[in-house]
């Protein structure tokens, strides 16, 4: 994966999974190809730090490409 495709996660928003139970609406803020994985680094909308997760964790939003 190249680092053009990798930046096209940066900014988007979505819901992060926490243990199958909850939801938390997150920012990518980075991403990375890590082994055989995707990982995003995601900071909460509302409150605060950041951490890598694996990116199947997160659903992302679609996003509407304007024309």
């Amino acid at each position: 994966m190249s680092a053009l495709s990798l930046a096209q996660f940066i900014g988007q928003t979505g819901s992060l999974t926490v243990e199958q139970s909850l939801t938390l609406p997150v920012r990518v803020l980075d991403a990375r190809k890590c082994w055989d994985r995707l990982d995003f680094y995601v900071e909460p909308i509302h409150g605060a730090g950041q951490r890598w997760v694996q990116a199947d964790r997160v659903t992302l939003e679609k996003v509407e490409v304007a024309k």
